[in-house]
């Protein structure tokens, strides 16, 4: 049975976010524009290294890809600390998805 991961989905809005492409992400990440198709499409999970270029790309903390990535669903399902772990990284992901819309449209961030 295949595990099923959040990495996908997490994947895809932080890519859209950015307002990249697949294509323009692989290439700004130096991999083959089929592995990202490959990833939002849970059909294979990244390695480490790709984890980290995709991660530097998006400027997302690869630890939070990692985490959506080698976590199946099924572990957080069952698990109250696994949930809240994962209610903060989504929290986390609608940060940065939200910080790089910020910059795209070079809106200054106040901290």
């Amino acid at each position: 049975m295949r595990r099923k991961s959040y990495f996908s989905k997490v994947l895809r809005r932080l890519r859209k976010a950015a307002g990249l492409s697949g294509r323009e992400l692989a290439r700004r990440a130096k991999l083959p524009e089929c592995e990202i198709c490959h990833y939002e499409k849970e059909r294979r999970v990244p390695q480490r290294d790709s984890l980290g270029r995709m991660a530097k790309v998006l400027g997302v903390p690869s630890p939070i890809l990692a985490w959506f990535a080698y976590t199946d669903e099924s572990e957080v399902a069952g698990n109250a600390k696994l949930g809240e772990v994962e209610d903060k990284l989504w929290d986390l992901v609608a940060e940065y998805e939200c910080a790089i819309r910020l910059v795209a449209k070079k809106v200054p961030i106040s901290t």
